[in-house]
């Protein structure tokens, strides 16, 4: 399953040190709004999507 995380650098905090590319394929911890709809192929199949409006993201940090 696949999240779209979208971070609007003036509605999103993002530790400096951070690039976005260093967020790809790694877990994350994402606050912010949690919307789900539906895309439709131009064969007719229907896929949900996830998408996150963050306002703050970054590197999950385990501390176990």
């Amino acid at each position: 399953m696949y999240i779209d995380v979208f971070c609007v650098p003036t509605d999103c905090e993002m530790e400096a040190n951070e690039e976005f590319d260093s967020f790809v394929k790694k877990r994350i911890s994402v606050d912010g709004q949690f919307g789900v709809s539906e895309y439709t192929s131009k064969s007719g199949e229907k896929t949900p999507t996830m998408t996150i409006w963050a306002t703050k993201v970054k590197v999950y940090v385990n501390k176990a």
